[in-house]
């Protein structure tokens, strides 16, 4: 997936045969523009005495290059496209330097062409001032000065660094339990502690644990997140738990070697006391219910998928999972107001970057 980006510049010095006839120079400006130059326009910067006319054409390349490069912005329409190509913009040098004429002689779309166009414009209400062509009797005269801007997404790394630690977000192989997931369940269950003073209470909640999977069969919690807000008890017997898997996990790989990635571990409380059962199955139908709920609102049936959303938050108000699907339906039914609500009880319970960069453009 790519998702980085950079720019890749080239200057056409000539005229380029796909461009489309330049406008003309104005009426009033009776000065004939042309095409080709001897000695074309440089961006300024490299006029230096005693250098070469090659050194001074390179460096001045290189300048406008450093100038595009620091203003551009990939558009995010392009970006979420994935549009990738050249815009040739066109503009006339005048004699003393400046541009004008500026327009698009081939886009992309995705709003590249209008990017470009921002960038030269900027250039022009700065004064910056060209060298200008020069025809054969040494005189400075109007020409047309043709630039390629190339937009290209970079291929990302294939991992990324989590509170100083690399972790993979592209493997080959994912890590595995040494058993398979049936193992995996079984250890989970039966390694399970709860805290000491509420074995007899009918306290239920669900939370996941991001937990690094390292080469040599190592881990280390990245993060816990506590769905029903059971608190510090509940999640250190969490912690806990995660970091006992130590040396039963095969790891990840990618191009053929073990690389370090996260894998997330599902950890279920149930309700201890005698008297409990029934609410394990009120919670087994919440579940369903939300699941069932987000199938039907992706499939455009959105009044009854929230309706079974609300269903399941009525049997357990506080479940931050449930919340959270929730807030994202009212913000796609532009419901700000309850897509607030729903995000505030999120971050009672749990914190989660998604949410706080939400929280404050939809909670004023």
């Amino acid at each position: 997936m790519r998702k980085l980006l950079f720019f890749a510049l080239f200057l056409i010095l000539a005229k380029a045969a796909t461009a489309q006839e330049a406008p003309e120079a104005s009426a009033s400006d009776s000065t004939k523009v042309f095409d080709v130059l001897p000695e074309m326009p440089r961006f300024p910067g490299c006029e230096f005495p005693d250098s070469s006319l090659a050194f001074r054409q390179k460096c001045a390349e290189a300048r406008l290059y450093e100038y595009l490069y620091s203003r551009l912005v990939y558009p995010d329409s392009a970006r979420e496209q994935g549009l990738e190509g050249t815009v040739v913009a066109s503009f006339i040098v005048r004699e003393d330097g400046s541009i004008d004429s500026i327009h698009i002689v081939r886009d992309i779309g995705g709003g590249c062409g209008e990017e470009v166009l921002r960038v030269l414009r900027m250039m022009q209400a700065d004064s910056i001032r060209w060298r200008p062509g020069y025809n054969d009797e040494g005189q400075p005269v109007a020409v047309h000065f043709n630039l390629p801007v190339r937009f290209k997404l970079e291929t990302p790394l294939p991992y990324a660094l989590v509170n100083g630690d690399t972790v993979y977000v592209e493997v080959d192989s994912l890590p595995r339990f040494k058993g398979g997931d049936e193992a995996l369940e079984q250890f989970l269950r039966e390694n399970l502690h709860y805290p000491l003073l509420v074995e007899d209470t009918c306290i239920l909640g669900d939370m996941n644990v991001d937990l690094l999977i390292n080469p040599d069969g190592s881990v280390k919690v990245l993060n816990v997140l506590d769905y029903h807000g059971l608190g510090f008890d509940y999640q250190f017997e969490a912690i806990q738990l995660a970091t006992s898997t130590y040396g039963h996990w095969v790891p990840a790989m990618y191009e053929g070697r073990a690389v370090p990635t996260s894998y997330m571990l599902y950890i279920f409380f149930e309700p201890q006391g005698d008297d409990c059962a029934g609410l394990k199955l009120q919670y087994e139908q919440a579940q369903q219910d939300a699941i069932e709920g987000l199938k039907l609102f992706n499939e455009d049936q959105k009044e009854e998928g929230l309706a079974l959303l609300n269903k399941a938050i009525e049997a357990f108000p506080n479940n931050a999972n449930f919340r959270y699907t929730r807030a994202q339906m009212y913000l796609a039914l532009e419901e700000m107001e309850k897509a607030c609500e729903d995000l505030s009880a999120v971050r009672q319970n749990m914190v989660l970057p998604m949410v706080e960069q939400l929280y404050p453009l939809i909670c004023r």
